[in-house]
């Protein structure tokens, strides 16, 4: 007899499946979001370098 508290190992596999999934996603997102806030940085310095140069 399996102890009840631990529930089903297959519904237990779908959830840490899901999680990874849901991970990932987040960490994909948090990527892109760095590297567009990276990119805006670099332009603004650009335009500050130019604005500058004049």
């Amino acid at each position: 007899m399996r102890a009840p508290w631990k529930g089903d190992p297959v519904e237990r596999a779908r959830n840490r499946a899901r999680q990874r999934v849901l991970q990932k996603k987040q960490d994909d997102e948090q990527a892109r979001n760095r590297e567009r806030q990276e990119r805006e940085q670099a332009e603004r310095d650009a335009r500050q370098e130019r604005q500058q140069d004049d």
